[in-house]
């Protein structure tokens, strides 16, 4: 639920119920207002299902062994509306609606969403150039995290965002000085000095220098 998108639920239709379900953390919903592109996945063969909004995945959970989607007992196929009566309709327009023979994976989805509708783009081709930036390249000790981006031109397709693709590997040089967190990505300032922070995609990489300022602030009693 939220403010950024409402519920997002799935079930395979076996049994009746919700399970599994699906629910985006908040702040991580669907965008109101705004074009957005929304990819449910679902891997029996894994025992797993996932949502991604915006290349971004927001929600993850197993499913039950006894649940493909030849189980699926699709009498109804709706956009927009639910299978339960008490559910409100969605108040969205729908650009585009696909289905995948087969689980895309993460480089497809990134793709997908940096394409849009109407073009179909199935083989990005070599990666030809990264372009990593940060929200600010000073950080003071103790304070709060930067987020960082990462653009992929490949060869067919430019401004791919893998900046939560698993296929990049984020790095700090010293995490003594900063560290690399995850879900979402940040670097956390630690203590004062420099730091090169790295992305990495199959063997090409560009780096970026943080500084992380030291705190001379010393606390003083307000009350």
């Amino acid at each position: 639920g939220g403010a950024d998108g409402g519920r997002t639920a799935f079930d395979p239709g076996v049994g009746g119920g919700e399970n599994p379900t699906l629910d985006p953390a908040n702040g991580q919903g669907a965008p109101i207002g705004e074009e957005f592109h929304l990819v449910v996945a679902y891997n029996h063969t894994q025992r797993n299902t996932q949502i991604w909004i915006d290349g971004l995945k927001v929600a993850e959970t197993a499913v039950l062994p006894d649940r493909p989607l030849s189980s699926l007992d699709d009498v109804n196929n709706w956009l927009g509306r639910s299978q339960w009566g008490g559910d409100a309709f969605a108040t969205a327009n729908f650009n585009e609606f696909r289905i995948y023979e087969g689980v895309l994976s993460p480089i497809q989805i990134a793709v997908n969403t940096a394409t849009g509708a109407d073009e179909i783009i199935e083989d990005p081709g070599t990666a030809t150039s990264l372009d990593l930036s940060v929200s600010t390249n000073d950080l003071a000790e103790g304070g709060l995290p930067a987020t960082i981006s990462l653009k992929v031109d490949f060869e067919n397709v430019q401004g791919v965002d893998l900046s939560a693709s698993d296929l990049v590997a984020f790095t700090s040089s010293n995490a003594d000085v900063a560290r690399i967190l995850t879900s979402p990505l940040r670097i956390l300032p630690v203590s004062a000095g420099s730091t090169e922070i790295t992305a990495d995609l199959d063997g090409q990489a560009q780096s970026l220098t943080m500084n992380v300022s030291a705190s001379n602030s010393t606390p003083e009693l307000a009350h």
